[in-house]
């Protein structure tokens, strides 16, 4: 269709939870890194489907009406050559609510694309609102990595509010991503947390509270070998949490592939809930022979992406 003045375009990244997962909810520093895989937003086109979080958005007053809205590069073929995708666990509801509250707000865009800081914050306000509600909950580093972009620090204050810094990862550190054909429902894992919180509350506090220890020290350290050990630390504590929660957090593939990176000095695990979805490799070179050998047999696959894009921009297209 033609375009015209009011014709936006908006790229909101995808994200990687690398350090504090489950542990935000209870105070703990979540280190999350934009990607450079975006749901992209077109103001001029009409919406095909309605996301949850946009209907929500518009339930609130907080954004018009939906628009188009392409998801491709979060998502993956069910099987090699199909037309049938999987979403990869990278964030694209969080980035799709980002891309189409941006798109409509184009007119407001700076030259670069970005927004000014105030309204870059009244963004992430009203999208965090949005997405919080339709969720139910949850944290909104999602969201906050489409907004800003690049590495951030996430804290939940005791009010509720999300308190967001820019960090930077120890220079060494290398990030390989690899995603497992296996669906997570993060929400329903939170559930059975937080009930494992309600039925023993004595013991979540120390498994979580063993958990936002490490990911205290992963948020504040630049030393590569401390971020490691911050990793394995915090693995330890979630591995307990998943067997007394009865919370399939680590499934026998990301077993396999933990094994398989600790023999070469790395690290692997979840990013973010667990349960399939994406996994993360780090560590300081790539990964080598090894884990390439324990991958082989395995339903999972590499994700080639970059770690710290930059938050949403918006284009203006040219009227015609």
């Amino acid at each position: 269709m033609a375009t015209t003045d009011h014709a936006f375009v908006s790229r909101a990244p995808g994200k990687l939870v690398l350090s504090g997962a489950y542990s935000v909810l209870w105070g703990a520093p979540c280190l999350v890194a934009a990607v450079d895989r975006y749901a992209v937003a077109h103001w001029a086109r009409p919406h095909v489907h309605l996301a949850d979080e946009v209907a929500t958005a518009i339930e609130l007053g907080l954004l018009e009406r939906a628009c188009f809205i392409d998801v491709s590069e979060l998502r993956a073929p069910v099987s090699p050559g199909s037309t049938e995708t999987r979403k990869l666990g990278l964030g694209s509801s969080a980035a799709i609510v980002v891309a189409t509250m941006a798109a409509s707000r184009g007119a407001l865009a700076l030259p670069d694309g970005s927004l000014s800081k105030l309204e870059t914050d009244r963004l992430f306000r009203d999208a965090l609102r949005a997405h919080r509600t339709a969720q139910r909950g949850g944290s909104g580093v999602d969201v906050a990595a489409s907004v800003y972009g690049g590495v951030l620090a996430c804290r939940i204050d005791p009010d509720g509010a999300l308190a967001v810094e820019q960090r930077t990862l120890p220079p060494e550190i290398q990030i390989h991503v690899f995603a497992s054909k296996q669906p997570a429902s993060t929400q329903g894992m939170v559930a059975r947390v937080r009930a494992f919180e309600s039925r023993e509350p004595t013991r979540h506090a120390e498994l979580i509270g063993a958990a936002r220890s490490a990911a205290e020290d992963a948020a504040r350290t630049d030393d590569a070998d401390a971020f490691l050990d911050a990793l394995r630390r915090q693995d330890v504590a979630l591995r307990r949490l998943g067997v007394e929660a009865e919370v399939p957090i680590f499934t026998a593939e990301l077993d396999a592939l933990s094994r398989a990176a600790a023999a070469e000095g790395a690290f692997f695990g979840p990013s973010g809930a667990g349960g399939g979805d994406v996994g993360i490799y780090v560590g300081t070179r790539a990964p080598g022979a090894g884990f390439a050998t324990a991958l082989g047999p395995l339903e999972v696959e590499p994700v080639t992406l970059r770690v710290g894009a930059r938050g949403v921009r918006t284009e203006r297209l040219a009227s015609t």
